[in-house]
């Protein structure tokens, strides 16, 4: 089809019917568009409103990655042959916040219509868009010399050249992410990549991508990496601080401390005597913080020394009569 056709050269009918609802609707309802599959009525034959119902749905189909609004709106220009570009999401995004800060799904591809047909002048659809990403990506060689020996190797052959540039891609940010140390991650990731080139091809000749979708949600589960999960995490980790300090042993281990760092003024000892110890004894509790306490206190304490049977008694009357001579000497003296 020839892109060139002008407006002025033939008579656009009305468009008064969505092909997707079925129902009658003014021209305001239905959305500009340079693209020449629709050249004849020069909007696109699908409402506003049904348009923000897929919008809608593919953000919950893509939320499993990390910006499934952004995603949502690639995949809405390629199917309606819309020029897609990352800085009109960014700006649609921009202009959609409201006085909280958040963009609604309906705000962001409602403002994201409004910038299509305000550089309408432009004539651009989504081949621009998939030409001018083919050329920033790989500026100097097609995708067919992108595709090494090694990149079949890794992903198995019989795969269209697309289609290795696409899992090439997908596996490279997945893999930045995220930690990828072991085969059986590697092997994860790339099943992953899998499901996502098969979505993808799935939701471009309109097939029912929800069982592929499911399984994509289950692998990240397993894989812990769902958002919700990652959340979860923090929290529970946010809720006990001994936890946090014993995962944080447990996967970094303390190095032995220097000894410009030892306990040089026996804090942490003094600690274990006379605040646990003292405590651990005072509640009559036996652990280490017990016994620690009782071998440091025991120097500073008097026994009564243990005598041999008889012994004592003998002790106790030397020690008497001692008493009783000092006295009599002293009384002498005086």
């Amino acid at each position: 089809m020839d892109r060139q056709i002008k407006t002025g050269q033939i008579k656009r009918p009305p468009v008064s019917v969505c092909v997707c609802c079925g129902k009658e609707k003014s021209d305001r309802m239905f959305v500009k568009t340079a693209s020449p599959t629709y050249a004849a009525i020069g909007r696109i034959p699908v409402c506003r409103d049904c348009i923000t119902v897929m919008f809608k749905k593919a953000c919950n189909d893509f939320s499993y990655m990390d910006d499934p609004g952004k995603e949502a709106t690639r995949y809405l220009c390629a199917v309606l042959d819309m020029y897609y570009k990352s800085e009109y999401y960014a700006a649609a995004l921009k202009a959609a916040k409201g006085k909280d800060g958040f963009s609604t799904p309906e705000g962001t591809i409602a403002q994201y219509l409004k910038l299509i047909e305000r550089h309408l002048c432009r004539g651009l659809s989504y081949i621009d868009a998939f030409i001018e990403g083919n050329r920033a990506g790989m500026p100097e060689r097609t995708v067919a010399d992108a595709t090494t020996p090694e990149l079949k190797k890794f992903f198995g052959y019989g795969f269209a050249d697309e289609d290795y540039a696409f899992l090439s891609e997908q596996y490279k940010d997945w893999t930045d992410r995220h930690e990828c140390k072991t085969k059986t991650q590697e092997e994860n990731f790339k099943q992953i990549c899998f499901l996502q080139l098969e979505i993808y091809k799935g939701r471009l000749s309109g097939q029912d991508v929800t069982g592929l979708v499911t399984t994509m949600q289950k692998l990240l589960d397993n894989m812990n990496l769902q958002p919700r999960q990652n959340a979860q995490d923090t929290l529970g980790e946010s809720q006990s601080f001994g936890v946090l300090l014993e995962k944080w042993e447990r996967e970094e281990p303390l190095p032995e401390i220097a000894e410009e760092f030892r306990d040089v003024d026996h804090i942490g000892l003094n600690m274990d005597v006379f605040y646990r110890g003292h405590m651990a004894k005072f509640l009559n509790i036996q652990n280490a913080q017990s016994a620690v306490y009782d071998r440091y206190m025991d120097k500073y304490s008097v026994h009564k020394p243990d005598y041999a049977d008889g012994e004592d008694t003998e002790a106790l009357f030397d020690a008497m009569m001692r008493n009783v001579l000092e006295r009599e000497d002293l009384n002498e003296q005086q």
